[in-house]
């Protein structure tokens, strides 16, 4: 359910390129949203509700943690689908 507007991965993509760092990391770019109308918990209790005791463990709205590309990046999105069709979180 993890989404990301274009114009928010071309910006992380090029932070990721301008990074001196070495070795292997793993970034998720994408937006602390998730692409439907829903929050994690709905979601979690509707399709997987053997991982609700996992929730706990979320950093924000998506089921992704976002930390490193913000910490390490310097990446936060800044678009959301709910803005295009003016939709409430």
């Amino acid at each position: 359910w993890g989404y990301i507007d274009v114009r928010d991965q071309a910006i992380a993509f090029r932070l990721a390129l301008e990074l001196e760092i070495t070795g292997h990391h793993i970034f998720y770019t994408m937006a602390d949203d998730l692409g439907v109308n829903a929050t994690a918990r709905e979601l979690t209790e509707r399709h997987l509700p053997h991982l609700l005791g996992d929730l706990d463990r979320l950093t924000g709205k998506t089921f992704y943690d976002l930390t490193p590309a913000r910490e390490q990046l310097g990446f936060v999105a800044e678009r959301t689908w709910r803005a295009w069709l003016k939709v409430e979180d």
